[in-house]
């Protein structure tokens, strides 16, 4: 009995010094790496003793880390349980912070979440697995990068989400002079700054938070393509982006005047910029100069902007159309003129019809008499003639 006693006090020693003699040496390893048997390399790459891991270890680990997920590409091994694989070479402080090691595990991911979105009937899912890898990649410039991919990939399979939390760093760090360049990036960047627009109430923190959103020179690439759509799309567009262009200096004085122009001529609307706009008008009225720089420009436009006459018959309407022929009657004049000028076919517009609610506004000039004086006479009794 007491030799079977003294046995089993030494079978945990020689439990230990069996487990030692099956861990790999580095030439094991080497064996492994040559064999390109990626399973059994990562199985025993922990083998090797902390204090023995040199640049040998290191090198050789990045070199079939990489050439692993290389060959689950070729081999279009892109499901799930081959994504686990390749983030729990993650686990280690080694490939946490190798630089080549990360872009190649982007790639895969990437590959990996066009596969699920395309074709996995759980979206959630795919969207789940994105926001666990976002999160797990350390911030820095390659991650601006990887924030655009991702959003081209999500609007490439039409995916709803949060676009900006992954490029709302792009745009604002030492990329974004090249992020900035992409239209996609553009239209997130003012999609966001429309919410600010909406949501802040006080002008001064409006602008605080504007300035925050991207960088100078971010801004300075998209004031082009801003500039030329000042004047389209919603009005809380149009809102936020005349402030940004006033917040950055960026609009001419004859540019603002054609901008608030136009904003009187789409119609109604709440706000400080509509007053702008009102107050600026009747300035143009006191300058014959100052609003020939503005006609010459509304007056090219095709169609000629008339959305405020669409409903002309409405109060409110009436009092802005009046206040348009007090300050500025020479528009009123060619946008009847050009309405009569389309249907009796004296001229040709390529285009079509560039005065689209001149009917709306001639009945409203011959049903409401204070409605009368907005055309000549002449022209109204032109129109009249029409028999429309």
């Amino acid at each position: 009995m007491q030799a079977i006693a003294k046995l089993t006090l030494f079978l945990p020693l020689f439990s230990v010094v069996a487990n030692i003699s099956t861990l790999y040496n580095l030439r094991d390893l080497e064996i492994l790496a040559e064999e390109k048997n990626f399973r059994e390399f990562f199985k025993h790459a922990q083998d090797i003793r902390p204090i023995d891991r040199n640049k040998q270890w290191k090198e050789m680990l990045r070199t079939m880390a990489t050439g692993m997920i290389s060959d689950y590409l070729l081999k279009k091994r892109l499901d799930k349980a081959h994504y686990n694989r390749v983030e729990a070479l993650m686990d280690g402080p080694a490939l946490k912070n190798d630089e080549v090691f990360l872009r190649k595990r982007e790639e895969f991911a990437l590959h990996h979440l066009a596969q699920c979105f395309a074709h996995s009937p759980n979206k959630d899912l795919c969207q789940a697995t994105l926001e666990q890898f976002w999160n797990s990649t350390a911030a820095g410039p390659a991650k601006q990068d990887l924030g655009v991919q991702i959003v081209q990939l999500l609007q490439r399979f039409k995916i709803p989400g949060r676009y900006w939390q992954y490029i709302k760093n792009s745009v604002k760090g030492q990329l974004s002079q090249m992020i900035c360049r992409k239209k996609i990036i553009q239209s997130i960047v003012l999609a966001e700054m429309t919410k600010v627009i909406e949501h802040t109430e006080k002008e001064i923190l409006r602008e605080i938070q504007l300035e925050k959103l991207a960088s100078n020179e971010c801004w300075d690439i998209m004031i082009p393509d801003i500039k030329g759509s000042l004047s389209t799309g919603p009005r809380r567009m149009q809102e936020a982006l005349y402030t940004l262009l006033k917040l950055r200096a960026k609009l001419s004085k004859e540019e603002e005047n054609l901008f608030l122009t136009r904003f009187i001529l789409d119609g109604p609307y709440n706000g400080a910029i509509f007053n702008r706009a009102w107050n600026t008008l009747k300035k143009l009225g006191e300058s014959y100069q100052t609003r020939k720089k503005v006609l010459e420009h509304l007056t090219a436009a095709d169609p000629l902007p008339d959305q405020l006459f669409e409903y002309s018959s409405l109060a409110r309407n009436k009092i802005i159309i009046n206040h348009l022929h007090r300050n500025m009657p020479e528009y009123l004049d060619h946008y009847a003129r050009t309405c009569i000028s389309f249907y009796q076919g004296s001229k040709k517009f390529p285009l079509g019809n560039p005065t689209l609610y001149c009917r709306n506004l001639f009945q409203a000039i011959n049903k409401y008499p204070e409605a009368k004086s907005w055309v000549d006479p002449s022209t109204n009794t032109q129109f009249k003639a029409l028999n429309l």
